[in-house]
């Protein structure tokens, strides 16, 4: 059963892998905004992804001071 974003099988509950596929085709941050609103997007994963915050440190990095924005 899909159900906003979710697919339920039995007792599992996982994310739908096409919110995945959208995002990495639609998303691609030029700015430090555009960054913190992916970051805002993919935060909805967060209970799905153990040690979540680890994962995305190298992006939530890119945030910090006042270096120039460079997405790669």
């Amino acid at each position: 059963m899909h159900r906003i974003g979710l697919i339920r099988k039995d007792l599992i509950i996982k994310p739908d892998i096409t919110r995945i596929d959208f995002i990495k085709s639609n998303f691609t941050p030029k700015t430090k905004k555009q960054l913190q609103r992916l970051l805002g997007v993919i935060n909805w994963f967060r209970p799905f992804i153990m040690h979540f915050s680890d994962k995305i440190s190298t992006i939530t990095d890119k945030l910090k001071g006042n270096k120039k924005f460079v997405w790669n």
